[in-house]
């Protein structure tokens, strides 16, 4: 394992043990903070400095950031650059990432996970389905400003505060990665965090709680983990479910069977 994902591993590690000490404050300041050493190289460079002694790098974080945080965001950015990084972006990467993780500690020790992840959930399915709606998030002319209050539009008041916080942060700084490919992951980090595998699963209709509870089950003994699982309704795939858990797919629907059956004959002919 390299340094770097050492060091990675290392700092969520320390996020997950003081999780009783994070609220949505705390995951607020990591966020900015890692957005100002984003757009200040020359912070991010010092603080990753591996010329310097750890203890050197620790008291610039705390000089240029200690009248800024308080002091559970402090502690994870001094701890972070007592660490070694292959470079700025990493670092940053992994503040970010820290960042997230803290909201989500949160909202476990608060009792709302559930709830977040539920809602992360059915917000990126509302994204998958209205294209519109993506375009307008993904839009890279438009503005974190403009991002942020149309998602209070949409969304505040009927999610939970730190599911919104999440989702805003995510979508800013998903890089590369689409609209719905942040929210995916999102909803991973959720499920993760009490160490259990996500399982979307889709179908014409909405499964039953019996049903839901015997597919969880049956999941469960395949994968050897406690699964979340996760119910998207799409009237197009006609009958059955199609299970998805990390990269496995397992497709039983009537429209997949259907153009199993046209290629066949395509291929034919």
């Amino acid at each position: 394992m390299s340094f770097e994902n050492r060091s990675w591993q290392d700092l969520m590690s320390y996020v997950d043990s003081h999780r009783e000490t994070w609220g949505s404050t705390s995951a607020e300041e990591l966020m900015n903070t890692a957005q100002t050493l984003r757009e200040n190289r020359s912070a991010s460079r010092a603080l990753t400095d591996t010329g310097l002694a750890a203890s050197v790098r620790e008291g610039v974080a705390k000089d240029l950031f200690g009248s800024k945080i308080g002091a559970g965001a402090l502690a994870v950015l001094t701890h972070a650059t007592s660490l070694r990084w292959a470079n700025t972006s990493e670092f940053v990467a992994a503040l970010a990432n820290s960042a997230i993780r803290a909201a989500l500690a949160g909202a476990e020790e608060a009792g709302q996970l559930d709830q977040v992840e539920d809602q992360i959930f059915r917000f990126s399915r509302i994204v998958a389905a209205n294209g519109d709606l993506e375009l307008a998030l993904s839009n890279p002319a438009g503005s974190a400003a403009s991002r942020g209050e149309l998602l209070d539009l949409l969304l505040q008041g009927r999610v939970d505060p730190t599911a919104l916080q999440v989702i805003k942060y995510a979508i800013d700084n998903r890089g590369s990665r689409s609209v719905n490919d942040a929210l995916h992951e999102l909803v991973k980090m959720a499920a993760s965090r009490r160490g259990r595998l996500l399982a979307e699963v889709t179908s014409a209709i909405s499964l039953s709680d019996a049903q839901k509870s015997r597919l969880t089950a049956v999941l469960e003994q395949i994968y050897g983990r406690a699964i979340t699982l996760q119910n998207e309704i799409d009237p197009s795939v006609i009958g059955g479910i199609a299970v998805r858990v990390g990269d496995d797919l397992i497709d039983g629907t009537i429209s997949e069977s259907l153009e199993q059956a046209r290629r066949s004959l395509t291929q034919g002919v």
